[in-house]
C-alpha cells in the first residue's frame, strides 16, 4: 500500500513539473522584436534577452492573431509596445518552439 501511495505521488509529481509554465518579464514591451510571416503568425524574436531560460533568436515563441486568443494577446501586447509598458510572457516550454500561452501584468 504504501509502495503505492509513493509511487503514485511521484508520477503526480513528475506530470506537475512537466507542465510548468516559463514566464519572461519585459520591462518595456517596445523593446521586443517581432516578425509577422505568410501563415499570420507573429514571431516574439528576442525573448531570451529578457529570460535567458528561453531560446534566443527567432521562430520560436508565437502568437496566431487568426485565433480569438491570439487577437486579444497582440491586441493587449501591441498596446502594452506603443506605450512601452512592461508585460510578462509565458509558454508552456521555453525549451520548445510553440505558442504564447501566458500574457499578462501583475
Amino acid at each position: 500500500m504504501l509502495r503505492t501511495l509513493f509511487f503514485a505521488s511521484l508520477c503526480t509529481f513528475a506530470a506537475q513539473a512537466a507542465h510548468a509554465v516559463n514566464f519572461a518579464f519585459v520591462p518595456d514591451a517596445f523593446k521586443l522584436q517581432w516578425q509577422m510571416v505568410p501563415d499570420a503568425k507573429i514571431f516574439l524574436r528576442n525573448l531570451g534577452q529578457f529570460n535567458p531560460g528561453f531560446q534566443g533568436c527567432c521562430y520560436n515563441y508565437y502568437i496566431d492573431p487568426t485565433t480569438p486568443i491570439g487577437k486579444s494577446q497582440w491586441t493587449v501586447l501591441f498596446a502594452r509596445m506603443t506605450a512601452s509598458q512592461g508585460i510578462t510572457i509565458g509558454v508552456d516550454a521555453a525549451a520548445q518552439v510553440g505558442p504564447v500561452t501566458y500574457l499578462g501584468n501583475w
